[in-house]
Parts: structure tokens; sequence; C-alpha cells
């Protein structure tokens, strides 16, 4: 959201004590939320929206649901402790009953609720043997509620202690919104008609206090557009200054480059070919190219990436190929030296353990061609002579600035590359100063997955299944969700069983060893003296065994979608058919067993990263989108992508006219961009 702190508006800038209902307690308990101010209040939106029409049935909500339910009272029960007591709701739909319980309650909250009373409830559903309950949910009569939106607010357990509850909140807010005066818009007049938007006074009070769905659509709609503008125009000024970048060289292929695609053991797919040709094309255009390539789990990014490397040291460019761990980085530096160095490329290896001082001599000099690394390569101690081309693997491991820093700072070319598949307008709102290269397709060699879902109690059986398949050379990842606890979703329970079932044959990896140790057990797996690991979602990226060919997942329902896709693809991936089994305690017809059961008919990475979007209720009008980026709080840009290619025509307008940003009707974007971004320093990349 934008600054809304202006000379007509000081009295935002008080602190909230000189609230009615604050006072210095809870005063104190929102500053340590970080609402030292009344701006900081009145900025903070919803975190979501209750309606009747966000209800879903009592037998479809699942052990730790944030869930809304409308119900009647069938009985109650209050016993009383003293002033206060205990009130226990029995409560039904046309689907199941479920408990609702208030401790502590006064007597008066007791005589609220009468026999065949409809309520709106909602909040954290407990679900186990002893059937549905919620425990101090929020609530409505439905009688209050039925045309009523009510705002919820993200909360803390300070917030809570204090009793700044959801219903003060609204008060409070609702007054604030009375007193204040309008807030200049910073958009244009001449966007906001064209585009049939709200100004923004009004498109704050109804956000907070919206009269109906079609004015909190209208709001959200107005607040989208505000995201996808700047974002846009940080992108469009970022990319004119790449395109006007002259320290960039252009790349083309030569003779290292036609030895490496002559030398593997492999014809790339017409896919590689069409990918690999449109980032030539790009690499040897004027300026400096900032590229994306995106493709599903083992469609051949990184060969294609290597041969853009080759391209770049034939043009006598060094190059610097930078993943997020380790382990990657080592499996990457082997691969890569086993191919190009016989053809004459100088191979290294940087992190933050090989980082020795005769290395970083050898980049200053020029000697080493292309050199793989961990994000130690973006220390600015880490000198080039002549850098042309930075490969970032895993993209989204590192931030904005991390991924900018180092190819500004030596004029060098960009290429991003995304095993997770973005949709095309998802991408554009995401990486819009990147030009998108998308690969589809897999190498022949590749034999592939397939996908089978099992209830926990099929796990002997799925040993046995292991057990066949080490006995021919193969290798099985087991992955859990994390390392600790007490059952099969921890690894070290996962390790300590199999190793009783498979005594000798069993590796533990995960993220808090020790490099040294987690080297010597993947070596110890790669080789087959250990073909079945124990981990964590720690090998979900880079990590490449071709006798691999069994993933199981543990408590599958933990994961999200692209995460498990990223995680089955470490395997079918040689000649040899793989196998991905997951395994949930989630009972057949369940949400989170449908869930995986749609996940378990499909290979196509693009669908998945589609759906995993869509899972999570992004753009919906009663609650807000997140898009995986903080920036995005309102926008959507798999749904809205007629608002995105307006945001984007919009940006790119204003930059043509005023690529300073200078002119009086574009002064409050200005003080937005650096408003919104002052954490980021994205704008000062770009501008």
């Amino acid at each position: 959201m934008w600054e809304i702190i202006s000379s007509q508006n000081r009295y935002l800038t008080q602190k909230t004590s000189i609230l009615p209902g604050i006072g210095s307690v809870r005063a104190d308990a929102l500053s340590a939320a970080g609402f030292d101010t009344i701006a900081d209040l009145i900025a903070c939106p919803p975190r979501k929206y209750i309606h009747r029409k966000t209800a879903i049935p009592l037998s479809e909500i699942e052990d730790g649901d944030d869930a809304t339910a409308l119900v009647r009272v069938v009985e109650k029960d209050y016993i009383r402790k003293g002033k206060r007591g205990n009130l226990r709701l029995l409560v039904k739909d046309e689907s199941e009953e479920a408990v609702v319980l208030f401790f502590n309650a006064p007597r008066w909250m007791s005589g609220k609720f009468s026999r065949g009373a409809e309520l709106l409830i909602w909040g954290k559903a407990k679900r186990d043997g002893l059937g549905l309950r919620f425990a101090h949910p929020d609530f409505e009569f439905s009688s209050e509620s039925e045309k009523k939106l009510i705002p919820v607010y993200p909360n803390s357990k300070r917030l809570v202690d204090v009793r700044f509850g959801q219903k003060l909140r609204s008060k409070i807010i609702l007054g604030i919104l009375d007193k204040m005066a309008n807030i200049p818009d910073p958009v244009p007049e001449v966007i906001l008609d064209d585009l049939g938007l709200p100004r923004f006074s009004k498109a704050l009070r109804d956000l907070h206090a919206p009269a109906d769905l079609k004015s909190l659509e209208s709001a959200k709609r107005r607040f989208a557009f505000d995201e996808l503008l700047l974002l846009q125009l940080v992108f469009t000024l970022r990319k004119k200054r790449a395109c006007e970048d002259t320290q960039a060289r252009p790349v083309k292929p030569g003779t290292l480059f036609a030895g490496l695609k002559s030398a593997l053991p492999f014809k790339l797919t017409d896919g590689q070919n069409r990918a690999l040709a449109g980032i030539l094309e790009s690499l040897n255009s004027p300026g400096r190219s900032m590229l994306l390539l995106s493709g599903d789990v083992g469609s051949g990014k990184t060969v294609v990436a290597l041969l853009a490397a080759c391209a770049a040291v034939d043009s006598g460019l060094q190059v610097a190929l930078i993943v997020p761990s380790l382990l990657v980085a080592r499996q990457h530096a082997d691969f890569v030296a086993d191919i190009a160095k016989p053809l004459g490329a100088e191979i290294g290896l940087l992190t933050g353990e090989s980082g020795s001082p005769e290395l970083i001599k050898r980049l200053l000099s020029g000697k080493i061609d292309i050199i793989i690394g961990t994000q130690a390569l973006l220390s600015p101690k880490v000198k080039f002579k002549n850098l042309g081309l930075v490969i970032i693997d895993e993209q989204h491991r590192f931030g904005v600035k991390q991924r900018l820093t180092l190819p500004e700072r030596e004029g060098a070319h960009t290429l991003l590359l995304s095993a997770t598949p973005i949709p095309r307008t998802a991408a554009l709102a995401l990486y819009g100063d990147l030009d998108l290269q998308v690969l589809r397709g897999f190498p022949g060699i590749r034999a592939g997955v397939k996908t089978y879902l099992r209830d926990e109690s099929s796990r002997p059986a799925v040993w046995d299944f292991i057990g066949e398949r080490i006995k021919t050379g193969e290798r099985v990842f087991i992955v859990h969700p994390r390392v600790e606890g007490d059952d099969f979703s921890a690894a070290t329970v996962g390790f300590e069983n199999l190793q009783k079932r498979f005594p000798g044959k069993t590796a533990l990896l995960h993220g808090t060893m020790a490099e040294t140790e987690k080297n010597r057990v993947f070596a110890d797996f790669r080789t087959g003296k250990s073909p079945i690991l124990a981990t964590t979602s720690l090998i979900e990226i880079g990590v490449d065994v071709p006798e691999a060919t069994v993933v199981i997942i543990e408590s599958a329902e933990k994961f999200g979608l692209a995460q498990l896709h990223q995680i089955r693809g470490r395997v079918g991936r040689a000649d040899r058919p793989g196998y991905c089994i997951l395994l949930t305690g989630k009972e057949k017809g369940s949400r989170s067993w449908n869930r995986l059961k749609t996940f378990s008919e499909t290979n196509d990475g693009f669908e998945i990263a589609k759906q995993d979007l869509i899972e999570r209720r992004e753009g919906e009008i009663l609650s807000l989108s997140q898009v995986g980026k903080p920036d995005l709080d309102f926008a959507d840009p798999l749904r809205m992508t007629e608002l995105l290619e307006n945001a984007r025509i919009w940006a790119g307008k204003i930059v043509l006219s005023d690529p300073e940003l200078n002119l009086k009707e574009n002064s409050g974007i200005l003080r937005g961009l650096y408003y919104i971004y002052s954490n980021t320093q994205i704008v000062e990349s770009a501008i």
C-alpha cells in the first residue's frame, strides 16, 4: 500500500495511545506488533473477510484448518467456576456435529446463546478421536451476518492477551476513517479514469469497511493495480537501464560451443534448441541481456545454460554459475569439468570453503573461464578480469538485490534458471524485467516417473519394494518434511527404522549437518555404498543421480504441489523408469487426499505450478492473495491478466514520457516507489 501520511493528515502521525479504548498497555502491545502510529494501523489491511459464502460444511474441515462454518446451537452447558465458568456448545449443520468451547467465560455470555440459534463461527479447528472442536472461535449471530462482510486482521499472541480483538479493532479503524481527511491520490487521474478505478481514499475505506462484495472487489482491484503498476515501473526502468548499458559485450558461439555440442552424448530436443536460439539472439543484441529460462524438472536447462556459457567463453568472456547450495555446486562443477575441460575451458569451484587466495587471483587474471559456486561468488571481494555472463540456478532462492548486484557491477548479461515452471502471466508480473524463454519437452534419455498415492499402512509393502530395487543397483530417496520428531514425518525416525530393516544400507542427510559430512553421505549414496537415503527437502533442487529410481515422500500432505513436483523430479532422469510413492495418513476422500490424488495423475510441471497457485486461493474476493512475493498482497497475476497488461502499458507510457519521474503528476508514484521498496533497494538499481 502507498504511503498515506500527508500534510492534510498530521493526525495519522500520532501514537496509537491517543485512540479511545487503547491505553498504554494496548499501545505497547501494538508497538511490539509494528503499529506505532495511527497510520501503521490503518495501512494494515484485513487478511481476509468472513461472510456466509465463506462457510464450508463441518464434514470438510480438517485438523488445524482456519475454517468458517454456519451452524445451529443444539445444546449448551455452562459450568460455573467462581465469577466465571466454562461454556460448551454442541452445534451442527447438515453434515456433522461439532463442539464449541469458551473457557473462563462470564455468565452473561451463556445467556447470549439459545437452542436453535444460527451462528457464523470462524477460527482454528481441532479434529481427533473426540471429534471436531473449536476453542474460542469468533462468531456472529446469523441475523447480524446475512449481508455483513466481517474483516479479520492479522493478530499476535500479545494482542490477544491484552484483549485487542477483531471487533474492537474494527470499531477503532472505523473511527479513524471517519476522522481522517482524504488522502492525495498518488496515481494520476487520467489512469484511474481510463480503468474505472476508485480514488485512493474511497478504496481504503471500502477495504476496511466494505458495504458489499462489489465495493470490496473494486477496492481490491484498485490496490492490485497499484502493486502491478509499481512492479512494472521498476521492471521497465531496470530494463531500460540494462538496454542502455554499454559495458556489456555481445556473445557469439565459436569453437568451444561447437565442440561441446558435438561432444554431448545425446541430441538436444527441439525445445532445447528453440530456447538456446532465443538466448543466443538476446546475448548478441545491444545492451545487457536479462533472461529467465523456465522449464520443467528434467527438461535439460543446465545443458542449455552450459552451451550459452561456452558461447560467452568463445567471445573472450568469463562466466559465473551461481547455485543455492554447496552440494549442488560440487555436482555442477564435476559435470561441467568432465564435459568442458577436455575442450580447453578452465573450470573453477568457489564456495565458502574453497575461496583460496590463489583461486581469487586466477579469477582476476582471467585464467578461469567458468567459475561455479554458491552465493560466495556475490561477495565484493571476488573480482573478475572480464565477467560477461552470470547464470543463477534456482534464482528464486536469491533475493532481488542479490541477483542484480554482480551483473550490474560487472556489466554482465544475466541468465536465470527456474526449475519451478512459471506460467507466462505470473512471470511477467514477478520477473517483468526479464525476457522469458520457456523450455518445453524432455530429453529422450529420460524414462520418466510414475506416481502412486498410498496410505501409511502400506509402508511395509513399500519397504519390500525398496528392497527389490536396491538389489538391482538402484538408489532410493525417502523424503521427510522435518528433521526431528517422534513419527515418520521426521527424517531421524525414518532413518532409525530403515537402519533396522536395511542394516548398513541407509544413510541420513539433512541441512543442519556439517558440509563435509553432507558430502561424505551423498558420495556414499551416489556410489551405492548407502543406496537408501533418508533425507529432507534438501535434495529437491539440482540433485542428479542417474541410478536413483525411487522417491518415497513421507507425510506428503505437508508439502506444496510445486515442491512435490521438484522432489519427484529427482528420479527417472536416466534410462530406468522412476517411481514416486506418496505416503499420507489422511483419509481417502478428504481434501488432502484428493489434492494428492490430483497431483499423482499429472506430470506436467506447468499445470502443477498453475494448480499450486490456485490451491492457495489467490485473487479470491474474500481473502487477500499471497503470490509468494511480499510485494504482492492484492495482485494475482495468474488471473488478473487484463489488469497486468494495463499496468504494463501505463508503466511504459510513464517511462517513455518521463523517464526520471520528474513531472508533478508522477511525484506520488516516485515517492511510492521509494516507500514500497525502501527495504529491498530495488529502485536504487533502476533509477
